[in-house]
C-alpha cells in the first residue's frame, strides 16, 4: 500500500531532521578540535566563527525544507495530489511535481508568474505560525511587481533580438522598367501610331502618311528619409541599430515607391508622381449596376478588366493582375456554380491565378477599410509596358556626426534622386465599383 500524501512529507521532513543534527554533532566536534590546534584566541575565533556560520545555514536549510513540506502537506486531502503508479518522478504524480517547482521558484527565486499560477491552482499558504494567508497577501509578498517592494532589483530581461514584423513592399519596383539616368532630366521618344494604308485606282498618286510620335520625359527628383538618433543609444542598443535603421530606410522608400506609382495624385505629397490608379490614360472599368461594393466583384468582372487591355500587354508575359491582399481574399472566394473555387493557386503558399494571370499582392492599394460606391481597389496589366522608374541617383546611405554635432546626435539619411513617368497608359486596367 502506497504511503499517503502526509506521510511522505513526513518522512522526508523527519529523515532531513535526523541528517541535520547528525550534521550538527560532526561540524560541533571538528569545531572543538581545530580550536584545540589553533595557536592564538584570535584563531580560535576565526574558526568557531566559520563552524557557526554554516550551522546557521544547515539550520537555515531545514527551515526551508520543514516549510516546503508543510506547505504541501496540507494539499494531502486533494485528488490532484494522490499517487500516480504511471508517474516514475520523485514526487507523487506529474502535477505534484510541477507545482513543487512553481513553489521552489516563487519562494527562492521570488518568481512572480509562479506565484500567481499557485494562487489561481487553489492552493493554500500559510505563515511561520501556521496561519492562513490570502493568496493575493502571497503573490505580493513576492515583492517584485511593485518597485519599491523590491522589484526594482529584479528587472525585465531584455533580449538582444528585435521582433519586426512588417508589410511588405517593392511590388512597383519589381515589376517597372527601371531605367538608370546619365543626367536628372531625359526624354524618351515614343511611337504613338504608325503609317495609313490607302488603296488607291491604277494611275492615281499615293497618299503619304506619317509615324506617329511624341516624347516621355523622365525628370529625376530627391526623395529623401533622415533618421537621428543619440550616440549614448547607439552604444547601449542591445540590437544592431545601424543595421535595424537601414532596413527601416529601405522599407520606407519600398513603399513610397509603391504608394507614388500606384496611388500617386500627381501633387507634391507624392513626388509629383501619377500613378496608375488615378491617370486618365489608364482604361477604367465599371463593375454592373448596383454592384457597389468590393464583396460584389464577380468572374465577369476579371473578364472585362483583362480584355480592356491591348493584346501586346495580355500576350506580352509581363501582365497580372494587382490587388490588396483583402480584394485577393475575394477573388479566391469566387465560386462556379457547382460550389467550386472558380480560381487556384498554382502550388500551396504560391500566387493566385486569375485565367492563368498571377495576382500580385500590393500592401498600399485599396481593402476593406476604403470599401464604397465608385472606388477602384483591382488593377490589371504590365507595369513595365505603362511606366518607367528612372533613377539618377539610387539608394545610398550617409552618416554624419556633425550635423547634430552640440546635441552629441548622429544622422544616417538616405535621399536618391528618382521619378516615376507613365510612358504607356494603355498597359494598364484599373476596376472600381459601380456609383448606384
Amino acid at each position: 500500500m502506497e504511503p499517503t500524501t502526509t506521510e511522505y512529507f513526513k518522512s522526508i521532513t523527519e529523515k532531513f531532521k535526523g541528517f541535520a543534527a547528525d550534521y550538527e554533532k560532526r561540524l560541533a566536534t571538528q569545531a572543538d578540535e581545530v580550536a584545540k590546534l589553533a595557536k592564538t584566541d584570535e584563531e580560535r575565533k576565526g574558526v568557531m566563527d566559520a563552524m557557526k556560520t554554516e550551522l546557521d545555514s544547515l539550520k537555515a536549510l531545514r527551515d526551508d525544507v520543514e516549510q516546503y513540506s508543510k506547505q504541501m502537506q496540507v494539499q494531502s486531502s486533494d485528488d490532484r495530489f494522490k499517487g500516480d503508479t504511471s508517474y516514475k518522478g520523485f514526487w507523487q504524480n506529474a502535477k505534484m511535481a510541477a507545482d513543487m517547482g512553481h513553489l521552489v521558484l516563487a519562494e527562492i527565486c521570488n518568481r512572480e508568474s509562479s506565484a500567481k499560477h499557485l494562487v489561481e491552482a487553489g492552493y493554500k499558504f500559510y505563515d511561520d505560525k501556521g496561519a492562513e494567508v490570502a493568496g493575493t497577501e502571497y503573490v505580493k509578498a513576492m515583492s517584485i511587481g511593485t518597485g519599491s517592494a523590491g522589484g526594482v532589483l529584479t528587472p525585465d530581461l531584455l533580449i538582444a533580438q528585435l521582433i519586426r514584423k512588417v508589410e511588405m513592399y517593392g511590388v512597383f519596383r519589381k515589376h517597372a522598367f527601371v531605367v538608370p539616368m546619365s543626367q536628372s532630366k531625359q526624354t524618351w521618344p515614343k511611337r504613338t501610331g504608325g503609317p495609313t494604308v490607302y488603296y488607291p485606282d491604277e494611275g492615281v498618286a499615293l497618299t503619304a502618311s506619317d509615324i506617329a510620335l511624341t516624347n516621355v520625359t523622365v525628370d529625376a527628383s530627391r526623395w529623401g528619409v533622415l533618421v537621428i538618433f543619440s550616440r549614448e543609444l547607439e552604444e547601449d542598443a542591445v540590437v544592431g541599430l545601424g543595421e535595424l535603421i537601414a532596413q527601416e530606410i529601405a522599407l520606407a522608400l519600398a513603399k513610397a515607391e509603391d504608394t507614388n506609382g500606384f496611388m500617386g495624385d500627381g501633387t507634391g505629397a507624392f513626388a509629383g508622381v501619377t500613378g496608375i490608379f488615378e491617370s486618365g490614360n489608364v482604361a477604367v472599368v465599371t463593375m454592373g449596376t448596383g454592384d457597389t461594393s468590393m464583396d460584389d466583384i464577380a468572374d465577369d468582372d476579371t473578364i472585362d478588366l483583362i480584355r480592356a487591355t491591348p493584346d501586346y500587354v495580355r500576350m506580352g508575359g509581363q501582365a497580372k493582375f494587382f490587388a490588396s491582399s483583402d480584394v485577393t481574399g475575394k477573388l479566391e472566394k469566387i465560386r462556379d456554380a457547382d460550389g467550386r473555387p472558380l480560381y487556384k493557386r498554382a502550388n500551396e503558399g504560391g500566387k493566385l491565378l486569375v485565367h492563368g494571370y498571377e495576382v500580385e499582392e500590393v500592401n498600399v492599394l485599396p481593402g476593406t477599410a476604403e470599401d464604397a460606391v465608385s472606388t477602384k481597389f483591382l488593377a490589371f496589366g504590365s507595369i513595365r509596358d505603362w511606366g518607367i522608374l528612372g533613377q539618377r541617383r539610387g539608394m545610398r546611405l550617409e552618416r554624419s556626426n556633425e550635423l547634430k554635432f552640440l546635441e552629441d546626435q548622429i544622422a544616417i539619411k538616405a535621399v536618391p534622386r528618382q521619378t516615376i513617368k507613365e510612358s504607356d497608359g494603355n498597359a494598364m486596367a484599373v476596376l472600381r465599383t459601380a456609383a448606384a
